[in-house]
């Protein structure tokens, strides 16, 4: 099977192991704590060495068995965090390009009320950086949005598995993703903010002040 499924994940548990020169014998748990000195802790003070009431050895042994084969499956895996993670950037870079188009696009309708402030005796890089602002914002807006979703969907799933499988999930469990992944999505939308912010800044007062009829 491993020869055609090299893939495959499987495992053998051996008392000596899988090589060396006693790998064909057999052991049982009281074998084992006599090898390793495990009876020697145990029994009356003076007397002979005595097996431990439990089974440790089957138990430790079980216990390394599955810690082994779950290991192993997370690594078989572990590619789909890289996936993720590439699905989060390309998020990120869609709504940062989201903002930039939405902000560029409403200046030409803007452009007129620009040229007033302009003539009101706003300077040239005082709209710049309000249009910076503005995309700085509205990431700002998205990123208290999305931590509601995400503390309501993650309380509403810790729930149901602390119910189903009793292991406590803690939403609120402090993270550093927690507080540079908003920092980075308002930098990179203040960023995209860059372009229609020149395109404000080059706005030509005289041209859009002309009375509409």
């Amino acid at each position: 099977m491993c020869a055609r499924h090299p893939s495959l994940v499987y495992l053998s548990v051996l008392p000596f192991g899988a090589t060396g020169p006693r790998r064909r014998e057999t052991a049982y748990d009281y074998v084992i704590q006599a090898l390793c000195g495990w009876m020697d802790l145990t029994g009356e003070p003076g007397g002979p060495p005595t097996k431990s009431g439990l089974s440790l050895v089957d138990f430790s042994g079980g216990l390394a068995a599955v810690g082994a084969i779950v290991a192993e499956l997370f690594g078989k895996i572990a590619w789909f965090d890289q996936v993720l993670a590439l699905v989060a950037y390309l998020v990120a870079l869609v709504a940062a390009a989201s903002v930039l188009a939405s902000i560029y696009n409403s200046m030409n309708e803007r452009r007129r009320d620009i040229a007033i402030l302009r003539a009101l005796g706003a300077r040239a890089h005082t709209i710049f950086c309000a249009v910076v602002l503005e995309c700085a914002a509205i990431a700002v807006i998205g990123m208290v949005a999305a931590f509601a979703v995400y503390l309501g969907i993650t309380t509403v799933a810790a729930s149901i598995i602390r119910a189903e499988t009793g292991v406590v999930l803690q939403p609120l469990a402090w993270h550093p993703i927690l507080a540079w992944a908003p920092m980075a999505m308002i930098g990179l939308s203040a960023l995209a903010g860059i372009v229609p912010a020149v395109k404000a800044y080059r706005t030509n007062v005289a041209e859009n002040l002309v009375p509409v009829s």
